[in-house]
């Protein structure tokens, strides 16, 4: 028998006859005059002590003599290996370069074994990125494209280090495989590296490799390649020896024992060295695979000989990167793929933003990037017609967006009164509300200026207290995200700043400091839910109403500024308000201020303000006598103070007119102020315990006796409350008449503008035609008789109001205006205000409604005094005396006229509310009507007016004493003028 070279033989013996016959490799080479009966004992080891070193593999015996033909059959017999015994694991990694295109993105060279080692392509210096071949243009499907432009510039592919330690042996045997087609590169070429633990090459045309434990650089000229060729190229470490394979034949080998180790180098394809790779490789790598095991040959042959249909290239994901979000905004980009069959299958496969999603059949990735600013990973995955599957990790970016404030700077502000305040609202992207509002000042700081938030996304730059006058002070606001701290406002983020002048009463301290609760009543409708009633100071003190409606709404209009609290009108004894308990928590010193209205006084009291607690139903009282001449306090359960109301209302207090009421507490210590007067306290009790009221304890409307209960129908306030502020400490009497002089803008939907104005600017009106023009509406009015415009004359000031006016003499002149759309639903308000300059003749009606509803100029023969009221064709006046006043001089007057009750009517003269009553007879109570008539009350000739009237409007509702202030402060400017 002749020796065996190095690597696998097939060894076949043949026992037959008296002889046995050897075959190695299928080929007869030797026969012996022996046959041995005995059964086979050992393998590998003689019984007579000889050994053999090698390995054994596929040992078969027969119990009969093998053919020549059947010999060859073994020889050439191979089987797959059962994948799913652990020792038949399949690579740790593989890189078949199909993930197209590469461009340098994180985890775009994909690894397709187990490990999900993926990497990315590199270049160093003038080199370019690895490219890939078209689908089939690879050794199987698409290939790396290398270009080596010399050893220290080209491309690669960096594979990293994993933490897992994928791509590190360690003590396991191994085996890296790969197709190479050399493009013929001059130099040391790397195939692959991991420095100082295994790698291989090309240079000189030969194929070589180092691996540990011995780093040196092995297999001399056994494995010649062939520029622009395709070779197979494997490299096995087993424990005993090292093997390399060309084209899935051993063709090199040495034995080695040891581990080959683990260490931080990245693995690069294409070069080697981590810090500063080198030796760049010309020419195009395929399939690489890496395996923690030593493949047999016939699993090599397999690898070598593995094809995929290329037809339908593999589906990849191009797309490389996403385009940044901004924080909490809508976010859409169509992601893209290429190879496969389409349609493409789209999933989100994890996102670190919860407000994205993807459209399955577009890719759209989509939704609201609802996260503070940062990177985070989406990762995708596409599914093509053939179930072949590409996966993408993307970084996006979410970026801060521009908060801006409006209004924005530059800008000028003047603060000229105690509550100046200017209110600013920040539009722009963010996540939770805006806080930590700040005022920066550049240069002096004026003091007495605060920012408060008002809302998620609101503030009000307002005063806090004394300021020092002084023009030119400069500021900017701030404000942050309360989820991503990083989002911030800066009002001068270009540069520019608000600008602050302080003059006059800007200078005073506001009356909202100190103050725990404040309630306008000002909401356009009250049902009964929690929270209506809104407590603007900041303490969220907010209210409710019970036993309230939309029936109510009407009443409610005529308050003292804007809607009001209205209460147990006419037979109704029901009605009240709890304010929120938290206003009135730990009161040592306090002020309580209101407005109140009475419209009928209750016959044991009248409760204006009622607080309780759980231990004393009258922790804080407040309210009148049977009479209205008195007030009486309680605090923590005595009557503390005792107040008479005449001595500044001699009548006392039910008048119908509108009171200020201001009640303070200082050690035990009370005054209250009735219109601005302070009235000393008769009772000389006191209490000087802290007030805290009960949740539910703060009523208005009704006294109670218990908490939120126990009410008396003799103790019930009839009438109108408005305006109700609290305070924890004790308001001085500038703070009083601060308070008696304070107003505000209405807001809502209930505060309707006019329906029609009459400006009377004309240059003149043209008899029995419709040339009355009104200025907001399409309600012309058609001027009859001697109606005519007075012209402004400038030698003459007093003649007109504001620019021209109306002129009514004769006893003929009127202006008729129809299709009015005002209710003449019972009980319903309609409000007419207008200036006049009265001749001074009686039986004159200034304005009147056709239904015979009017304002009435009457003398009164018995007293010899005239009288300005309201009329219903009766012989009735419900007004007041001492007209004679108004004569020959400019006055505003508001007349709110009420459908079928002419009682509830109300009368301002110069913006004062007028305590009316019945002069004479009584009403037939009447509705108003579509049809108006300045002057008279109808097309005939008697009670025309004579003398002026100018800016007449007509409201369909009831306006609040400060709504007719504001009606009469009204202003504009003169046509062809300034």
């Amino acid at each position: 028998m002749s020796s065996l070279s190095d690597g696998w033989h097939h060894i076949a013996a043949v026992g037959h006859d008296s002889q046995t016959d050897f075959y190695i490799d299928a080929t007869l080479k030797g026969t012996a005059d022996y046959k041995s009966d005995t059964d086979i004992r050992t393998l590998g080891n003689y019984i007579g002590g000889n050994q053999n070193w090698g390995k054994f593999d596929e040992l078969k015996v027969w119990n009969k003599a093998l053919s020549e033909d059947e010999i060859s059959q073994e020889y050439a017999a191979g089987r797959s290996c059962d994948g799913a015994q652990p020792c038949y694991s399949g690579p740790v990694a593989e890189y078949r370069m199909e993930n197209f295109p590469w461009n340098g993105a994180d985890n775009e060279v994909r690894d397709s074994g187990s490990g999900e080692s993926h990497g990315k392509a590199a270049n160093r210096g003038s080199g370019s990125l690895p490219t890939q071949t078209t689908p089939s243009g690879g050794k199987v499907c698409r290939a790396g494209v290398f270009t080596r432009v010399d050893a220290s510039n080209g491309g690669y592919l960096d594979l990293g280090d994993p933490a897992d330690g994928d791509l590190d042996p360690g003590t396991d045997p191994w085996t890296v495989s790969a197709w190479i087609k050399w493009d013929g590169s001059s130099g040391e070429n790397i195939i692959y590296n991991k420095e100082n633990l295994y790698e291989a090459r090309v240079s000189g045309g030969y194929v070589n490799y180092a691996w540990q434990p011995y780093w040196y650089w092995v297999g001399g000229t056994s494995f010649p390649v062939t520029a622009d060729t395709w070779a197979y190229v494997t490299t096995v470490y087993d424990g005993h020896e090292q093997i390399l394979y060309k084209d899935g034949v051993r063709v090199y080998s040495r034995p080695q024992t040891g581990a080959i180790g683990t260490n931080s180098s990245k693995l690069l394809i294409g070069a080697r060295g981590s810090a500063s790779p080198r030796n760049f490789f010309g020419g195009m790598i395929d399939e690489v695979k890496i395996y923690n095991r030593a493949l047999a040959d016939n699993e090599i042959k397999a690898d070598m000989e593995e094809a995929r249909d290329c037809s339908a290239d593999t589906v990849v994901i191009t797309t490389t990167s996403l385009p940044d979000g901004t924080i909490n905004s809508s976010y859409s980009y169509t992601l893209e793929a290429t190879g496969g069959t389409t349609p493409y299958g789209w999933e989100l496969v994890s996102s670190g933003i919860p407000g994205l999603s993807i459209v399955p059949n577009t890719g759209e990735l989509h939704g609201t990037t609802d996260v503070c600013a940062g990177d985070y990973n989406i990762t995708v995955k596409v599914t093509d017609a053939g179930s072949r599957t590409d996966e993408r990790t993307l970084s996006l970016t979410v970026v801060n967006g521009t908060l801006t404030i409006t209004p924005s700077a530059p800008q000028t502000f003047n603060c000229t009164t105690s509550t100046f305040y200017q209110d600013f609202s920040v539009s722009g992207p963010r996540l939770g509300a805006l806080t930590n509002w700040a005022i920066t000042w550049l240069g002096s700081d004026p003091g007495g200026f605060e920012v408060v938030s008002t809302g998620d996304a609101t503030a009000k730059f307002r005063k806090i207290g004394t300021s020092t006058a002084g023009t030119g002070y400069q500021f900017k606001l701030a404000a942050n995200d309360s989820v991503c701290n990083d989002n911030t406002m800066d009002s001068a983020y270009s540069g520019n700043w608000y600008t602050l002048n302080v003059s006059g009463d800007g200078t005073d301290k506001p009356y909202y400091v100190g103050m725990v609760g404040e309630w306008h009543m000002d909401e356009c409708a009250w049902d009964g839910t929690a929270d209506e009633v809104s407590d603007t100071s900041g303490t969220n003190a907010h209210g409710e109403s019970h036993n309230m409606g939309p029936g109510d709404d009407v009443n409610r209009s005529i308050g003292k500024v804007c809607y009001s609290a209205a209460f147990n009108l006419d037979t109704v004894t029901d009605q009240y308000v709890t304010l929120g308990h938290e206003a009135f928590q730990n009161l040592d010193d306090f002020s309580l201020s209101l407005w109140f209205r009475i419209e009928k006084l209750s016959s044991t009291g009248n409760s204006l303000f009622s607080g309780a607690s759980s231990t004393n139903a009258n922790t804080m009282l407040a309210y009148l006598n049977s009479a209205g001449t008195s007030l009486s306090t309680y605090v923590n359960g005595p009557n503390t103070g005792r107040f008479n109301l005449t001595s500044v209302v001699p009548g006392g207090v039910a008048d119908g007119l509108w009171h200020h009421l201001v009640w303070t507490r200082s050690g035990g210590t009370e005054i209250v102020y009735l219109d601005t007067n302070p009235i000393s306290d008769s009772n000389g009790n006191s209490n000087t315990d802290p007030v805290t009221l009960s949740d539910g304890g703060a009523i208005i409307g009704q006294e109670q006796d218990s908490v939120g209960g126990g009410f008396d129908v003799n103790q019930v306030f009839h009438g109108w409350i408005d305006e109700i502020m609290v305070y924890d400490k004790v308001l001085t009497q500038t703070d009083v008449n601060n308070l008696y002089s304070l107003t505000h803008e209405c807001v809502g939907t209930c505060y309707e503008d006019a329906i029609a104005e009459y400006r009377m600017d004309e240059d003149s009106w043209t008899i029995d035609t419709p040339c009355v023009g009104d200025s907001i509406g399409s309600y012309t009015g058609t001027a009859r008789g001697h109606a005519a415009i007075k012209t402004d004359d400038p030698g003459d000031p007093d003649d007109t109001h504001l620019c021209n006016c109306g002129r009514f003499s004769n006893n003929d002149s009127y202006v008729e205006i129809t299709g009015l759309p005002v209710s003449i639903t019972d009980g319903d308000k309609t409000t007419v205000c207008f200036w006049m300059k009265w001749d001074g003749n009686t039986s004159d009606m200034p304005i009147g409604w056709g239904s015979k509803y009017d304002l009435y100029f009457w003398h009164d023969s018995g007293t010899g005094e005239d009288c300005l009221g309201f009329n219903t064709a009766c012989g009735d006046v419900f007004g007041v005396s001492g007209a004679e006043v108004l004569k020959d001089s400019w006055h505003h007057i508001a007349a709110v006229f009420t459908n079928k009750a002419e009682s509830k009517n109300q009368l301002y003269i110069d913006g004062v509310l007028q305590p009316v009553d019945l002069l004479n007879s009584s009403p037939c109570e009447k509705p108003v009507s579509s049809t108006f008539y300045i002057s008279g009350w109808d097309t005939g000739t008697s009670y025309k007016y004579d003398g002026l009237i100018d800016e007449l409007r007509i409201y369909t509702r009831g306006l609040s004493a400060s709504e007719v202030a504001d009606d009469m402060n009204q202003t504009h400017s003169c046509p062809g003028g300034p």
